[in-house]
Order: structure tokens, then sequence, then C-alpha cells
């Protein structure tokens, strides 16, 4: 159920993303905005659209950690495969700083 509630979110901020985008569009074409505050405005959209994904990759991939630990604590998974999730999370995390610094900086070039 969580991954269909991902997905769904995802494609919301999708359709989100796609009315920003034309409204963008719109403003340029009349006049209200010169092409580089569109070009800045669309990209600041997209890496907060990446910062929302990564996040929610970063939850899932904590909420799964969680429960393989448990499973490993009953014997049930080997600790291979938790460390293997754990290297994961930690690029995940490191994409996630990156995805926040991204956004940090083209907000600051506006």
């Amino acid at each position: 159920r969580r991954h269909y509630e991902m997905v769904s979110e995802i494609m919301k901020g999708q359709i989100g993303k796609i009315g920003e985008r034309l409204d963008l569009r719109r403003r340029f074409l009349a006049g209200e905005m010169t092409a580089q505050d569109v070009e800045i405005k669309d990209r600041i959209s997209a890496a907060g659209e990446n910062l929302r994904r990564v996040m929610a990759r970063v939850g899932s991939m904590r909420e799964e950690l969680k429960r393989l630990e448990a499973l490993e604590a009953a014997g049930m998974v080997p600790k291979s495969e938790v460390q293997q999730l754990r290297y994961a999370l930690e690029a995940a995390q490191a994409e996630l700083n990156l995805a926040v610094l991204e956004k940090d900086v083209l907000e600051k070039v506006k």
C-alpha cells in the first residue's frame, strides 16, 4: 500500500510540474517574464521535484531497513542483505544532501 501512495504522490507532483511549466510559458509569452526568469524558475521547480522524490525514496528505504533488521534479528535474513540496504541508504542520503544543495543554490540565483 505504501508503494502505491508514493507512486500516487509522484504522479501528482508530475502533473503539478506540467501545470507550472505551462504557466511559466504563458507568462513568458504574455511578456510578464524574461526567458532567463522562466529558465531559473523551471530549474527550481525541477530541483524541488527531485528533492521530493529523493526524500520519498530515503523514507521508504529507512522503513525497509527497519523491517530487514527485525528479520535479521530473528535469523530470517542474512546480515549481508541488511548491509547492502544500509549502503544503498547511505548513497540515497548523499543524493538527498546534493538535492538540497542544488535547490538552495538555484533559489539564491533567482
